[in-house]
Formats: C-alpha cells, sequence, structure tokens
C-alpha cells in the first residue's frame, strides 16, 4: 500500500528533498519523542498525585522504536533498586486482590487500584496524536535549516 505524502510550506519540501534517509529517520524520531512526552509527563503527574512522596516514578520509561515507525510507554526494571521493581508499579495501577499463602495461611495483603497509568495515557493520547505531525514538521524543517539545507 503506498500512500502520497504532499506537503504544503515550501521549507518542508526542500528539507523532505535534501535530507539524506539516516538524518531523516533521526529527525523523524525526535518528533515523535516530543509528542510521547506529553504521555509520560501526565503519567509522572499521575503517579506523583497518587502516591506523593514515592520516586518510583522514575521507572516510567518513554521510547521511540528503533525503526522510527511507533513509540511506547512502559514500566521498566532498574538495576540494583529493589524498590522500583516495574511489577510494583503494575500493582499500584491495576491493584491486586488479597493473598494467602498455602504454607502457614498467612496474610499477604491486597492492593487498590490508582489506575495512574491508564487513564494519563487515555486523557492525553488524543492531544499526542494530533500534534504528531506538527512536531515532526518542525524538527524536520529546524534540522534541515541547522545543516544549511533550507
Amino acid at each position: 500500500m503506498k500512500a502520497k505524502i504532499e506537503f504544503s510550506d515550501l521549507d518542508l519540501q526542500r528539507a523532505f528533498a535534501a535530507m539524506d534517509p539516516k538524518t531523516f529517520k533521526t529527525t523523524v524520531k525526535a518528533g515523535m519523542r516530543r509528542s510521547l512526552n506529553i504521555i509520560k509527563k501526565r503519567v509522572v503527574a499521575n503517579y506523583k498525585a497518587a502516591y506523593p512522596g514515592s520516586d518510583r516514578f522514575k521507572a516510567i520509561h518513554a521510547k521511540v522504536y528503533r525503526t522510527g515507525m511507533g513509540a511506547m510507554i512502559d514500566l521498566i526494571f532498574l538495576k540494583g533498586d529493589k524498590e522500583l521493581r516495574p511489577w510494583v508499579l503494575r500493582f499500584q495501577n491495576k491493584g491486586a486482590t488479597a493473598r494467602v499463602t498455602r504454607k502457614g495461611g498467612y496474610n499477604r495483603g491486597d492492593m487498590p487500584a490508582s489506575e495512574f497509568f491508564s487513564s494519563a495515557v487515555e486523557a492525553t493520547k488524543g492531544q499526542a496524536e494530533s500534534t504528531l505531525a506538527r512536531n515532526v514538521d518542525e524538527a524536520i524543517v529546524k534540522k534541515a535549516r541547522k545543516e544549511g539545507l533550507v
């Protein structure tokens, strides 16, 4: 399936024509990263509001794929810090039911869901999608002007 892309801005057309593929891909990724950070900032803000004083928000990670064909926001594992494991953030987001061990019947407790991650993504997904094209265009023109292509 082929898609035809038409640019109305003359600077953008010149930049698109003059840029080599590797530079173009890194520039597109930079524009995508700006849009992705809109969602990441909201997720971090929701986490800080739900759990004040906690520093587990440092495990929230935004990444643009190497190919430049997409992006993701994930909860990562930080080496050496046992308090910042991603499963703890997942339990805080989705919650956990009360558990009892088989041997000894020890109560492991339950955790109410705060939904800091999913609510933030749903609230800002539209805004990030709407700014994506503009951010990519601006990144291309900025890189072309920096390299003297436009």
